[in-house]
């Protein structure tokens, strides 16, 4: 062999290996949701622990990890996990909201698998689900920088995580139901600090221990649910280095106010007296604020910490100012090697401005938020799933947001409409969002799904003359914007991630309550250069399955409101189903739930749908009917219920009437239903087949 064709061997050899060893690294993590009974405040209450803790556990990746979190639920309500900050790159699959993912049921599990791309960073992740975020459940999440990328500080000693928060005693149950009724919250009952809201006497264990002469890295994030944050350190400064993945110019701060979501990272040196300090933490902006602390205690220290606690700054002028104060670090590089500063956002042309006015109300005598006069509803079909399977239309409507909003009632606000909202985004385009608040409260909103450039706040009402006070140089780019009372905030950001995106509020009630939409971006073509496919593994929508005994499949009766099933003995249970599941894997999933003893030859399934009166009785037999099943789950918006027969003896005894095949229509399947008077054992079924004859479902 030649040393021409050994050279070209040698490369083509050194390209494979790069092919097969360059895929980013994995980090895997397996997660057991559960109660416990802990005392954030000192009084016993239900908290949700991942693996037996509150907070969560830590997920430390380094930027472009590819992240695979197994999550078993163990609640007893569904439940899904958001990654606050995480852009998730081409794959709004992974975000973990109501409108882009069906929850995680009872007694399952589902595997997030989601890459931090091109990210560093301080950030959390929370439960989404109902107001399981009261409860606990979250976790700090933080990505560093690659090793070939420079960081603008030498490495700390010791890098800390730190969420704070404020805290209800109520249960989250208790305050569910309390949002539901058409109640407020009120103000919360104190705040915790990793979970613990410290006495501030001396006699706590420390939370941190400092070597003397040492730099340590803080990251702080407001994980609370309706209060700003201002932390401080006793005796100590803090240099300001990051903000939610940006690094930021190197300012010294004695404290930092931190709204609802947001994250930043401080060092702090321990060039102190060897003692005991405190980490302060006390909320902003009400009339009696409540306060935490933390012992941080250098080596070997036997010196209690001061009783005497730095105090707060007052009004949200000061915290305006603070705000005005951050900066990009032009010169440095954050996940990439190149500048921060090389993206020129303050010469981009802006292709269009949204403005979004927030606002509140009573409809049908409850509370409820809104942005633009439109109060958000989660449908039954999530957003992106209707969109996935091309019926949109039949699940919401794009657009209820207008651009230019202009309030017309009496007191300045419209009526609130209540639907699913979905502003409709232009692929690359480059979006101006004005955020006026006109309320008395200081609001925080999240974007996900990108970072944005804040370029301004200020009082008032917004204009297009306001456009000159723009930070057009080096506003930071982050995820997370606060808007203070009777003022504005603007944001910007080129649309250049495809997908469904979730922007919110930050605040519990007003997010669970309306105050959301979600911003709909698609390329012109379908690509995976553009945004993944619907990872295999995707949870669909089904509330539960009714399991009926008998040769067949009982009798559906046509009572005076609804329709009923009579049958000698029925369970009701929940199974998941996934994405591109086969018909084995669904008699699978109904078997190991451990609810039957049977065997798959000894299982009949089917499901109704509802049709003008009739009942639309249809078979699922093969994998070719499970895939018509899911598209039927997520057309109907309904979550039609699975009938599932148990047949003891003669599996093979072939249902009365109606038989189906391969090639069958599954619109030519129906069956009318008479009326008996028999009423020992029927069940009235809380969904679309529970309706007068005749009378459409609202979903």
């Amino acid at each position: 062999m030649n040393n021409k064709m050994r050279c070209v061997l040698a490369i083509l050899l050194a390209m494979t290996c790069i092919s097969v060893n360059g895929e980013d690294p994995y980090l895997f993590y397996e997660w057991k949701v559960t109660y416990g009974t802990l005392s954030p405040l000192g009084v016993p209450q239900k908290v949700i622990l991942i693996n037996n803790q509150f907070p969560g556990p830590r997920i430390n990746g380094t930027s472009n990890n590819n992240v695979h979190v197994n999550v078993f639920n163990q609640l007893d309500e569904p439940l899904l996990f958001t990654w606050n900050g995480i852009q998730q790159r081409k794959n709004s699959w992974q975000e973990g909201t109501l409108g882009t993912n069906c929850p995680i049921p009872p007694g399952t599990n589902y595997t997030y698998r989601f890459q931090v791309k091109d990210q560093i960073g301080s950030y959390y992740y929370y439960p989404t689900t109902g107001l399981l975020r009261a409860a606990g459940g979250y976790g700090p999440l933080t990505v560093v920088s690659r090793a070939l990328i420079p960081v603008p500080f030498d490495k700390p000693e010791d890098d800390y995580t730190v969420l704070v928060g404020d805290w209800y005693t109520k249960s989250h149950t208790e305050l569910r139901s309390m949002l539901d009724t058409g109640r407020g919250l009120g103000r919360p009952q104190g705040l915790v600090i990793n979970g613990k809201s410290g006495k501030g006497d001396g006699k706590d264990e420390p939370m941190y221990t400092l070597t003397p002469g040492k730099t340590y890295r803080f990251r702080f994030c407001n994980v609370g649910m309706k209060d700003s944050i201002n932390v401080r350190f006793q005796g100590h400064t803090m240099r300001l280095v990051e903000i939610e993945g940006s690094h930021v110019v190197q300012n010294v701060y004695d404290s930092l106010d931190i709204h609802l979501g947001q994250c930043l990272s401080v060092l702090v040196t321990a060039d102190k007296e060897p003692k005991d300090y405190f980490i302060v933490a006390s909320t902003r902006f009400t009339k009696e604020p409540h306060t935490a602390t933390a012992t941080i205690r250098y080596a070997n220290s036997k010196s209690p910490a001061s009783p005497q606690l730095p105090k707060a700054p007052e009004g949200w002028e000061w915290s305006l100012n603070q705000f005005r104060s951050f900066r990009w670090n032009l010169t440095n590089s954050a996940a990439r090697p190149n500048p921060q500063g090389s993206y020129h956002y303050g010469k981009i042309n802006i292709s269009r401005t949204i403005k979004l006015v927030t606002s509140a109300g009573k409809v049908d005598g409850k509370l409820r938020y809104a942005i633009n006069g439109i109060s958000h509803v989660d449908p039954p079909t999530p957003i992106r799933l209707a969109q996935h399977y091309g019926v949109s239309d039949k699940v919401f409507k794009y657009d209820l947001i207008k651009d230019d909003y202009k309030p017309t009632g009496e007191d300045g606000q419209d009526k609130i409409t209540l639907g699913p909202s979905v502003i409709n985004g232009t692929w690359k385009s480059f979006v101006e969002f004005v955020i006026e608040n006109p309320g008395k409260s200081v609001q925080s909103f999240h974007m996900s799904g990108y970072a944005f450039f804040a370029v301004s706040i200020e009082p008032g009402r917004w204009s297009p003359e306001k456009r000159k006070n723009y930070n057009l140089l080096d506003a930071v780019s982050r995820n997370t914007i606060q808007v203070y009372p009777n003022s504005f905030a603007v944001i910007m950001t080129a649309l250049d991630n495809a997908g469904l995106w979730n922007i919110r509020s930050n605040s519990m009630e007003k997010h669970y309550l309306g105050q959301q939409f979600y911003l709909s971006v698609h390329a012109a073509t379908v690509s995976l250069q553009d945004e993944y496919n619907m990872p295999d593994n995707n949870l669909l929508c089904v509330a539960e399955v009714v399991i009926v005994g008998g040769n067949y499949m009982g009798v559906w009766e046509e009572g005076p409101n609804c329709w009923r099933w009579k049958s000698s003995t029925k369970k009701t249970m929940s199974i998941p189903l996934r994405h591109n599941e086969s018909y084995d894997d669904m008699v699978r999933s109904v078997i190991e739930s451990g609810e039957l003893e049977c065997e798959p030859k000894n299982i009949v399934i089917s499901y109704v749908m509802n049709g003008w009166g009739k009942i639309h009785l249809t078979f699922i037999n093969n994998d070719r009917h499970m895939s018509l099943y899911m598209l039927d789950v997520v057309a109907d918006g309904s979550r039609p219920l699975l009938r599932i027969n148990i047949v003891p003896g003669s599996p093979t005894i072939p249902p009365p009437q109606l038989t189906i095949d391969e090639d069958d229509s599954f619109e030519d399947e129906s069956l009318d239903v008479n009326p008996k008077n028999s009423e020992d054992d029927s069940m009235e079924l809380e969904d679309p087949i529970s309706l007068k004859k005749g009378e459409k479902s609202a979903n």
